[in-house]
């Protein structure tokens, strides 16, 4: 029987991993370390998903030495583990340099080298994002990490810059500890209910013109054919997680969980607003570029909800797939639904869940 570490719990990523773990094999035992400013919504969500004995809840930091936990949890920890997800990041797009570098980086480090002392360690998986790749544009492949020097290779936001640092500490322990990474795209809900915590990344494109969406012939097509949207549904990402984390082909690997076929920014603009208001938006390049600059007038993202993080990523110019991932994902019978047949569901749940 496997027993699992796991930090990130209870997001909404950790908690549809942790549920679909326990689905695919019911023998694991879950040990989440909480932050200590979380333990109340963990034990509610725990109590709530119906998980109970022997999975159980460890306060913690993983900032701290010995990741936070008394002696005899860090001995117990570090004696029963096998398998460790690291989920725990600061996630805000917005989010200062120095709390990102203490949790994102910092964080990372005493993971890896707490566990690189746990003596039954088969896995330690690494949630990354694809988004590790900053600025770099075209094509972008799960072995692209360092391609370009340090100080050339800009980021759109201080995530991204401690992600990539992040990953670059754990690459660097690859020849010491069996890792697998994952680089998920941008996660949306589930693609069968809808089901998300927060609408952010393309839900405040969606948002915005639901609410505008008695206007929306007055607005042209805002994107563009060289930058793409590429999402994938949480049950999609997780799905992929449970599976090949166990895999020995996955060992070393490090695979983006991405649309090998996204849409671009117009395909999918168009597509919101077809689904939307039932019309196709117009085609005017100069409107276009009065629109978006104004967008990123200070204030407008007050009434707008859409941020200038927001627009850096719908106008981002990477391109991202992962030839590994879709060979060692055949014969799984894991596939990603078609964003066509997702984004109804997405925008339904979110139109009924908007306060």
């Amino acid at each position: 029987m496997h027993t699992i570490f796991f930090t990130g719990f209870p997001g909404f990523i950790g908690k549809q991993l942790a549920l679909t773990l326990l689905k695919k094999y019911p023998d694991v035992k879950l040990i989440f370390l909480v932050h200590p400013s979380q333990l109340d919504k963990a034990k509610a969500d725990f109590k709530e998903l119906g998980f109970s004995t022997p999975h159980e809840i460890i306060s913690g930091d993983i900032t701290q030495s010995n990741l936070g936990m008394s002696h005899d949890s860090a001995q117990k920890v570090k004696n029963e583990t096998t398998i460790v997800f690291h989920l725990a990041a600061i996630y805000d797009l917005t989010v200062p340099e120095t709390l990102a570098q203490k949790v994102n980086v910092w964080g990372t480090q005493n993971m890896l080298n707490f566990f690189s002392q746990a003596p039954n360690l088969k896995r330690f998986n690494h949630i990354s994002t694809c988004y590790v790749s900053g600025d770099q544009k075209g094509l972008i492949t799960p072995d692209k990490l360092e391609e370009r020097p340090k100080e050339n290779l800009m980021f759109h936001n201080f995530y991204e810059f401690t992600k990539h640092a992040s990953e670059v500490l754990v690459k660097n322990k690859m020849s010491e500890i069996p890792i697998t990474i994952f680089r998920p795209a941008i996660v949306v809900g589930n693609s069968k209910t809808g089901l998300t915590d927060k609408f952010d990344g393309p839900y405040v494109v969606m948002k915005f013109l639901h609410q505008i969406r008695f206007l929306l012939r007055l607005v042209p097509n805002l994107g563009f054919k060289e930058c793409e949207v590429n999402t994938v549904p949480v049950d999609y990402a997780v799905d992929v997680m449970a599976t090949l984390a166990f895999q020995e082909k996955s060992k070393g690997q490090t695979y983006q969980i991405c649309d090998q076929h996204p849409p671009s920014t117009e395909e999918f603009f168009g597509f919101i607003v077809q689904t939307i208001g039932g019309i196709t938006p117009f085609q005017c390049t100069f409107l276009k570029k009065i629109i978006l600059k104004l967008l990123r007038l200070p204030g407008v993202s007050k009434i707008t909800g859409i941020t200038c993080q927001h627009l850096d990523y719908f106008m981002h110019e990477g391109q991202y797939r992962s030839p590994n991932l879709t060979q060692d994902l055949e014969g799984s019978g894991i596939t990603l639904p078609h964003y066509k047949d997702t984004y109804p569901t997405l925008y339904n749940y979110m139109k009924n869940h908007l306060h």
